[in-house]
């Protein structure tokens, strides 16, 4: 006997909270429900229309959603004093080159309400000029520059752009001192450059749908000059079309490198080609090695990648390419610490090595001798390690959630260190505090936690707080400046990050005990972050909020499903909701190791455990939310939202206002200018004071 399993038990009118009443038509119809048949359970998808985001009614209902989303945040007190609070605190003072060959390169907003555009300069201290601005290629399409590669020679930059916040990008050519050439690729997706000789490697998915999976990744060398059909075809394999396809160059460029990776397949294999030598072809260069490979790049005819080697952390081997199996650790392991990243100088290896709230850019021989280390203060995190192997120098910078980046440069010969310039603040940072806890998570493992507050705060119970997580992917989730977050602390309020399983924080393990079957432990983790800070007097439920984004948007989801008595509201961004559905769109399959899959019995009974559509109960007054996507997510795609907010708006008993906002011409990273980052921030922050204060 097949049981029935509703979204909700009863198909009810659409109940419009705080939206337009007349969409109420777009959910009374039965005849468009879907039922979907799972190992003799009926589920049944009210709201399946809403995955036809190109129709008329459901842009027409995205419209009014979003209208009414609006009008009730620029009615919130104090939302437009947020806006100005939030941009003077945005306003720091810093200097961020970046190099690559004979330039220098920075982002610079020319107006607030433009995307950043790419300014170049030929030595440090020379006055920047426009090189790309993202108006000159189109001002209606909202186009983002995104990756940037600078060929060997310093004459010519390849670079990608998107429009209107699409994952989906083109690549160009700049000519650094002359005309421009007319090259230009599309079909570009998740896709590296890297030059070789008069040309570049990229890839490109041939998927015409934007919503579909992305199925048969293909590898192309693009020689300067030539139309895109005529590219050379490096890699591609038609019989495992779920194969990912990366590919690397060595900085010499002598290496080709390119990885296959296909995890439903259990494949994963890398293979290489020698420039050196003319009649090299691509060849097999490892069959499913042991451990996973990210290559790093070459030394003395020497590759260098970072692995595991049965570690909980990571570390740098070095692999002789007429040798490749066997691999030689050069940086031996720091006591306590997890290394973070790595990046080959001439005569160094620079690493970031992470020990409890602490992190060190530590200079290793490649004798595997430690020739310097830079420490920076407690709860600051280094950015990327960004430079040229040749350099003799070292921009790098530090940043927390509270201060903006601190820019240095080292001088590799002498280590000597100093800023570029002084970063400047509109506030004072020493009027916070930044504190490092531990709490127990459902089965007793222990949980790290960042609490941030304004000195002096009373632990009575009644502090407006926000808790966040990612915890998804073995991504480590360093802080980052947000001068959001300081308007929120300066008006009493409490923010804290839980370092949950799932994430990389602890390690390779830490990842493990939160994914696939063990993905509950992520859901338990926030939970128990929540129940600490009710426990400890911070918070309590009627003054409680949680956020997150993306991975952090399902966790949100789930939480405020499985426990909503604990939050008073929460921020759901670009989240995942529908996990019967997920694997169906975009990039989806690649993560059903993270998540599970319907494909088999036992993943789709734990999908339907947590998936947050799921499990909305009738009668159930949940938090109130404000739901935010982006109309041209194509990572995690809007529909996710759409049918969320639905189901919760549909609820009956939910009394707590539902709100749905879509930015339009945005993408997965939502905001493309300096002013849509203070606008949501502002929004966000407004909405969480709102509904968690007395």
């Amino acid at each position: 006997m097949k049981t029935l399993y509703y979204l909700l038990l009863l198909p009810l009118p659409f109940s419009g909270h705080l939206s337009g009443q007349n969409t109420a038509l777009l959910f009374t119809d039965t005849a468009t429900f879907a039922v979907d048949s799972f190992y003799g359970t009926l589920v049944v998808d009210q709201y399946r229309v809403l995955e036809n985001m190109g129709s008329a009614d459901v842009r027409n209902w995205v419209t009014m959603q979003d209208e009414t989303a609006t009008t009730y945040l620029r009615k919130l007190k104090g939302n437009n004093a947020a806006y100005h609070a939030i941009e003077d605190y945005g306003n720091t003072d810093f200097e961020l080159p970046l190099r690559q060959g004979d330039y220098y390169f920075r982002w610079m907003y020319t107006f607030p309400n433009r995307p950043a555009a790419l300014y170049c300069h030929k030595s440090r201290t020379s006055e920047p000029y426009l090189l790309l601005n993202p108006d000159d290629i189109s001002r209606k399409d909202n186009i983002s520059i995104g990756q940037y590669k600078l060929s060997k020679d310093s004459r010519f930059l390849a670079y990608q752009f998107h429009r209107g916040g699409l994952d989906w990008a083109e690549i160009k050519v700049k000519n650094m001192n002359g005309k421009d050439p007319e090259d230009h690729l599309k079909q570009v997706k998740f896709s590296d450059i890297y030059w070789q000789g008069n040309g570049f490697y990229y890839s490109i998915y041939r998927v015409d749908d934007s919503l579909t999976s992305l199925v048969h990744q293909e590898v192309y060398y693009h020689t300067l000059g030539h139309r895109q059909p005529d590219d050379q075809l490096v890699f591609r394999r038609p019989q495992r079309p779920s194969a990912e396809i990366d590919v690397r160059v060595t900085s010499d460029e002598r290496f080709c490198i390119i990885r296959e990776r296909d995890k439903k397949a259990d494949i994963l294999n890398y293979y290489l080609r020698d420039a050196n030598d003319p009649d090299s072809l691509l060849r097999l260069f490892l069959r499913k090695p042991k451990h996973h490979l990210d290559i790093l790049d070459s030394h003395e005819g020497y590759l260098y990648a970072l692995t595991s080697l049965d570690r909980n952390t990571q570390t740098v081997v070095q692999i002789d390419p007429a040798n490749p199996l066997a691999w030689k650790q050069v940086v031996p392991p720091v006591e306590g610490g997890l290394l973070q990243n790595a990046v080959l100088l001439d005569n160094y290896i620079a690493t970031v090595f992470q020990t409890g709230t602490e992190q060190k850019l530590v200079f290793f021989s490649y004798g595997g001798e430690i020739k310097h280390v830079v420490a920076i203060p407690a709860n600051c995190v280094f950015g990327p390690l960004r430079a040229n192997k040749y350099d003799n120098d070292l921009i790098y910078y530090y940043q927390s959630y509270l201060v903006p980046p601190i820019v240095s440069r080292i001088d590799l010969k002498t280590f000597k260190d100093e800023f570029l310039q002084k970063t400047g603040v509109t506030y004072d940072i020493t009027d916070f505090e930044e504190r490092e806890v531990e709490f127990p998570s459902k089965d007793g493992t222990l949980v790290p936690m960042t609490l941030l507050f304004k000195k002096g705060l009373k632990r009575d119970g009644k502090n407006p707080t926000l808790l966040s997580a990612y915890g998804g992917f073995g991504i480590v989730s360093d802080p980052d400046f947000q001068p959001g977050l300081v308007y929120f602390l300066s008006k009493g309020g409490v923010y804290a990050f839980a370092k949950i399983r799932g994430g990389g924080e602890k390690g390779a393990l830490w990842h493990l005990a939160g994914s696939g079957p063990n993905k509950q432990n992520t859901f338990d983790d926030f939970i128990a972050a929540a129940e600490y800070l009710i426990r400890e007097k911070y918070t309590a439920p009627r003054h409680l909020a949680i956020t997150g984004a993306s991975h952090g948007g399902l966790v949100v989801g789930v939480a405020m499903t499985q426990r909503p008595e604990l939050f008073q509201a929460a921020v759901p961004v670009v989240g995942v909701f529908d996990m019967l559905r997920f694997e169906r769109f975009t990039v989806g399959d690649f993560h059903t190791d993270e998540f599970g899959t319907v494909k088999t019995a036992d993943g789709f009974k734990q999908l339907l455990s947590y998936s947050p559509l799921h499990n909305i109960k009738p009668g159930v007054n949940y938090p109130a939310a404000l739901i935010i996507t982006a109309e041209n997510d194509d990572r995690v795609p809007p529909l996710h939202s759409y049918k969320f907010a639905a189901a919760l708006q549909n609820n009956p008993g939910q009394t707590n206002p539902v709100l749905l906002l879509v930015k339009k011409k945005s993408g997965h990273r939502l905001a493309n200018t300096h002013g849509d980052r203070v606008r949501y921030e502002a929004d966000v922050f407004s909405f969480v004071l709102f509904h968690t204060r007395e």
